[in-house]
């Protein structure tokens, strides 16, 4: 079976790291797909990699 991967640019996005993987999470679980995040981190200057590494 094929995977659905979301590429998720991020910039300064430290807080909304986490609802926007449990939204998306969320909305994959009801489906027999899986399903990989992946995030790119554009230079933020906030804790934003750390968030992402946690």
């Amino acid at each position: 079976m094929e995977k659905v991967s979301f590429v998720v640019p991020i910039f300064n996005e430290r807080d909304n790291i986490d609802p926007l993987c449990q939204a998306i999470s969320a909305a994959m679980e009801p489906t027999p797909y899986p399903f990989e995040i992946i995030l790119v981190n554009d230079g933020s200057s906030d804790d934003t990699w750390a968030e992402i590494e946690r």
